[in-house]
């Protein structure tokens, strides 16, 4: 079965008593469950998750048509991000960027991302994140609370093999 790395945006859980979010990528553990497969996750900057999955094509194919989950087409760290079509590689610096990360910081680590291997863009991605706070006024959960370690990329990588 194929491993896959994807980028999720995180969704809220209406059914919660008090408001959550989660990775949608479990929207799909019964279909990875089925395959025989796996996930693991980490959450990072601005509500994303980096998430490996392991599972059959046709569920990878399912998860991968959310509108909420990004797929990587790069299965292990050390693929060259070059491999990527100018096009993939510019998706992959907007949602650097979309999470929070400033062009300063961006160009600090990586100042040339088609020089990358998925693994830096990853680790880079997975430096920090912030904890949740809730609005009640407005029914927000906001991404402004304390810095947070997140899971390390090499520990998501070798949890799904």
């Amino acid at each position: 079965m194929p491993n896959v790395w994807l980028i999720a945006k995180n969704k809220r859980l209406p059914s919660a008593r008090r408001p959550t979010v989660y990775c949608p990528v479990y929207d799909y553990i019964d279909l990875i469950r089925a395959d025989g497969g796996a996930c693991a996750e980490s959450e990072v900057l601005g509500g994303y998750f980096l998430v490996k999955v392991r599972a059959s094509v046709s569920t990878l194919q399912t998860i991968a048509a959310d509108p909420l989950i990004i797929y990587v087409p790069l299965s292990k760290l050390d693929d060259p991000v070059s491999s990527l079509t100018a096009n993939q590689r510019t998706v992959l610096r907007n949602v650097l960027l979309s999470m929070g990360y400033s062009t300063a910081e961006l160009l600090a680590a990586l100042p040339n991302i088609a020089q990358a291997t998925l693994g830096q863009v990853l680790r880079f991605a997975n430096n920090r994140r912030q904890d949740t706070t809730y609005d009640e006024a407005t029914d927000t959960v906001n991404y402004n609370g304390p810095v947070q370690a997140c899971v390390p990329v090499d520990l998501i990588d070798a949890l799904v093999q």
